[in-house]
């Protein structure tokens, strides 16, 4: 059985949450959120996947720093992208 997404928009949602974390990971690998303990970081991304006709359900997990207070009530907004560092927040 395959799944129908009309122009793409579940893979673009997918792409954008995977680059959310990957951004976060990566800060907290060089500092910029980083591991304020001292311990060694190894970045990790897991998806998981399941299929109960007629619905799927998709979890993208990471162990970055986590979500932000300030923007946590903005995540369900379809256009919200994590602001990167030297780039504007779209709303």
């Amino acid at each position: 059985m395959g799944v129908f997404s009309p122009n793409g928009i579940l893979a673009g949602v997918v792409k954008k949450q995977m680059g959310g974390a990957f951004d976060a990971m990566r800060d907290k690998l060089t500092g910029d959120g980083g591991p304020k303990s001292g311990e060694p970081y190894t970045p990790k991304l897991t998806i998981r996947t399941k299929s109960e006709y007629p619905q799927i359900t998709i979890e993208i997990e990471d162990n970055g720093p986590g979500v932000p207070d300030e923007i946590k009530n903005k995540i369900p907004c379809s256009r919200f992208l994590r602001p990167r560092k030297g780039h504007r927040e779209r709303a």
